[in-house]
């Protein structure tokens, strides 16, 4: 579920709009991967595949040297809502999300 501030969710979304549009899509719609449908195992390592580069290998670089931590879970939060804004409801696969 998201748990974060509308705050927080307006910083990630500048966040994204300036460092992940470009290849995830505007507003998180599309593009190579569409972050609206991560499953649990992404939400769980959200912060290392962007700050460690553990999924370089599928060609997400780290994006360590850009964004700080507190960035990137603003970044993750955006990505929750944008899916709850989408959907209605948690995707099956966001953490904590019952069964639908």
């Amino acid at each position: 579920p998201l748990r974060a501030s509308e705050e927080t969710i307006r910083q990630g979304a500048e966040v994204f709009a300036r460092t992940c549009a470009q290849c995830h899509g505007q507003l998180a719609i599309g593009g190579v991967k569409d972050l609206r449908f991560m499953d649990r195992e992404a939400h769980a390592q959200f912060n290392d595949i962007v700050l460690k580069g553990t999924r370089v290998n599928k060609g997400m670089a780290s994006f360590a040297s850009l964004l700080n931590e507190q960035e990137v879970e603003a970044v993750h939060a955006y990505v929750i809502s944008r899916a709850h804004e989408d959907w209605g409801t948690p995707a099956p696969d966001t953490p904590g999300a019952g069964p639908h």
